[in-house]
């Protein structure tokens, strides 16, 4: 956590910088703390919107968490950033029925 302490500082000193609310990301999600997590993957995707591989780690972030309704919406954008031949779309493909059989989970859980 100490580590996450001084990521925490440089991303108060350069707020611009997707990078630092990257690590602090992976740092989060890492020690299962998947809302802080989420919380800076989606700040790091203001400032690159674009980044496929910034769009997975949101998604895998979310699915940790159950999130499965928002971490397919993730990948979809990782879709949108890649082409169809992409090896990472072949990934992602192959996690879509973990997610769904996680969101027919939750669903039933709450009735």
């Amino acid at each position: 956590m100490q580590v996450a302490r001084l990521f925490n500082k440089a991303a108060q000193m350069a707020p611009e910088d997707a990078d630092v609310h990257i690590v602090l990301g992976v740092l989060y999600n890492l020690s299962r703390e998947y809302d802080k997590a989420i919380a800076f993957f989606q700040t790091a995707l203001k400032l690159k919107p674009q980044d496929y591989s910034l769009w997975n780690k949101l998604g895998a972030t979310q699915a940790n968490s159950v999130q499965s309704a928002d971490a397919i919406l993730a990948y979809q954008q990782v879709y949108l950033y890649t082409s169809k031949s992409s090896c990472l779309f072949g990934l992602l493909w192959y996690s879509l029925p973990y997610l769904i059989e996680h969101m027919h989970f939750s669903q039933n859980k709450k009735l």
